[in-house]
């Protein structure tokens, strides 16, 4: 079994005040995953892997920008992951601004339970106020290789038990399968075995008639 995190970015609040210092705002966040360990170590020099960053797409000239952008990280231990989320202002020319940046942990996340966030981001400009909203779901989930390991085999679905109707369809499935192959094996020997016996009375009577042919053929040599 496998772990997830979930992060929905939905908006960004504060950045009207942005006009004052920048004359246009393209923002888009950027997410990064890691340990709260390497955030820390890393310091302001910290560089993140590429696999472990994501972002949601740039709202041109927004100051109220609306993404509702799912993203989904491998989630290895929720105890020691972290979430960092930096807002970007994007500049074709120059290196992009970052306006604001917030740092999370998920130690007290609940699994399969969604959870929606109003949090402070801490601003470039201390003059600005910038909050992030944004919802974090904890999820598991079984490879497909796990997923069949736990239905029967063909040789013994009598020894599994699965109460939920998914799953007690899937064995039904299986069982009809073994007696459709049984069945379908059965009648192909069948057929075999008939066709066999066919071609055995055949070679027989074939057999028969040539030795007739040749009695008689040496009965009548023999009156002339």
């Amino acid at each position: 079994m496998n772990s997830v995190i979930q992060i929905t970015i939905h908006t960004c609040g504060g950045l009207e005040k942005m006009r004052d210092f920048f004359s246009k705002i393209d923002p888009y966040v950027q997410i990064i995953i890691d340990t709260k360990e390497a955030f820390e170590k890393g310091g302001k020099k910290y560089k993140a892997p590429k696999e472990n960053i994501k972002r949601t797409t740039t709202k041109k000239k927004s100051t109220n920008p609306q993404w509702n952008e799912t993203f989904s990280f491998p989630l290895t231990n929720a105890q020691q992951n972290a979430i960092r989320f930096k807002l970007f202002d994007k500049d074709l020319i120059t290196k992009d601004d970052v306006l604001g940046t917030l740092d999370i942990t998920l130690e007290n996340l609940v699994k399969n339970k969604p959870e929606k966030f109003e949090k402070e981001m801490i601003p470039t400009k201390k003059k600005n106020k910038i909050t992030l909203h944004y919802t974090l779901e904890w999820k598991d989930y079984y490879t497909k290789e796990e997923e069949d390991s736990k239905l029967p085999t063909l040789d013994e679905p009598e020894t599994v038990i699965i109460t939920p109707k998914k799953k007690e369809a899937e064995v039904k499935t299986t069982i009809n399968a073994k007696a459709k192959v049984e069945a379908e094996t059965k009648a192909k020997k069948e057929a075999e075995a008939k066709a066999e016996a066919e071609a055995e009375a055949k070679k027989e009577a074939e057999a028969k008639a040539k030795a007739e042919a040749e009695a008689k053929a040496k009965k009548e040599a023999e009156e002339k």
